[in-house]
């Protein structure tokens, strides 16, 4: 569905200049866990990730990574000013973890509507993006240390469950 928020007299405003890079330059190329470079393809913007009219819960951009031949959902929060790392990272794990309870309506929506050509069947894993300038991690060195802290403990929480099933 493309770039869908208003610009105001013709100029984006915050966030919707980062947005709007997403849209016209994707597949962009990020670096991985391990320093290896994966490609994101965003397909929509303001996805919603609960059915909900009130309440709705939705993750800035949605877009797809293709690791090892699964693709992974990738909820993508974008900030600029607004709040802290602290709160763009728990921001970020809750559309995540909502995205993983929800990944049979992202493989009906996005996946066949928009990828239908890269020929994916199905959906593994959510993955979450907190995508910022640098100076927005800059401005608060205790609450980017505790979100960093709290990323490492999500990690290690996701595959103590992965080893236990």
């Amino acid at each position: 569905m493309g770039y869908r928020k208003n610009s105001k007299d013709g100029l984006d405003r915050g966030e919707q200049q980062i947005e709007r890079l997403l849209f016209e330059r994707s597949p962009i190329e990020i670096v991985g866990d391990k320093c290896k470079p994966l490609s994101l393809l965003v397909t929509d913007q303001n996805f919603p990730l609960t059915r909900q009219s009130r309440g709705q819960v939705l993750c800035d951009a949605l877009g797809f990574i293709n690791h090892r031949g699964i693709c992974h959902p990738i909820a993508t929060e974008i900030k600029i000013t607004d709040a802290d790392p602290w709160f763009a990272v728990v921001e970020n794990l809750i559309q995540t973890r909502l995205a993983r309870f929800n990944l049979n309506n992202i493989e009906h929506y996005a996946i066949k509507r928009s990828l239908r050509d890269l020929n994916l069947q199905s959906a593994r894993g959510a993955w979450g993006l907190v995508l910022a300038p640098r100076k927005y991690f800059d401005q608060n060195s205790t609450r980017l240390e505790a979100a960093l802290k709290l990323i490492q403990e999500v990690k290690k929480e996701h595959v103590l469950e992965s080893s236990l099933q």
